[in-house]
């Protein structure tokens, strides 16, 4: 029950608060900037499909306009809930809290998973991580921090079953090295 990893750190220094604090400042004003052009892009095309008299390319400049700002407007809601300051990850040696915000919605859950409940774990296509309980149910976490997904994988993956991959190391072969067509330099007596 002892606690691995938490996410955000709560033992940081005042300095590095005031450098997230920061950085959250300064990501929620590129979000509003982003938002402010895609509101700016909708209104010049739905203003130019009222003078278009082609009735074709009024839908077409329509659907165009529409389908930019709903993609930013998700994409900029996804970002606002990620810079939350309620959302956490905690990673125990027998089980993960995650109080996380929905792929869609306003309200945020707390998901909490003990790893001996859990059959077979995987990757969604939207990076959470998928659990397939022993009750039946499935349950998934979405970590907002690419840093505590990879500290989970790497420390948990044999706990809940998470197809972990050996992934192939190639040592530096120093015999290449001493190989003529190695380096650059001999290029020209080709």
């Amino acid at each position: 029950m002892a606690l691995l990893y938490e996410y955000p750190k709560k033992n940081i220094s005042g300095q590095e608060k005031i450098a997230l604090a920061k950085e959250k400042i300064d990501e929620r004003k590129k979000v509003n900037k982003m938002l402010l052009k895609s509101v700016v892009l909708l209104a010049v095309l739905l203003i130019l499909a009222v003078f278009v008299s082609v009735v074709w390319l009024k839908v077409v400049l329509v659907v165009i306009g529409i389908f930019s700002f709903s993609t930013t407007f998700l994409f900029a809601s996804s970002i606002r809930l990620s810079l939350d300051e309620d959302v956490y990850v905690k990673i125990y040696d027998d089980r993960i809290e995650s109080y996380q915000p929905p792929a869609i919605g306003v309200k945020k859950h707390l998901v909490k998973i003990n790893y001996s409940d859990v059959i077979e774990s995987n990757q969604t296509t939207m990076g959470s991580i998928s659990f397939r309980l022993k009750n039946g149910e499935s349950d998934s976490i979405y970590f907002v921090d690419g840093a505590t997904k990879k500290f989970f994988i790497e420390n948990c993956y044999d706990k809940v079953n998470y197809p972990k991959k050996d992934y192939i190391e190639y040592p530096d072969i120093e015999e290449e090295k001493d190989d003529p067509d190695y380096s650059w330099k001999n290029w020209k007596s080709f």
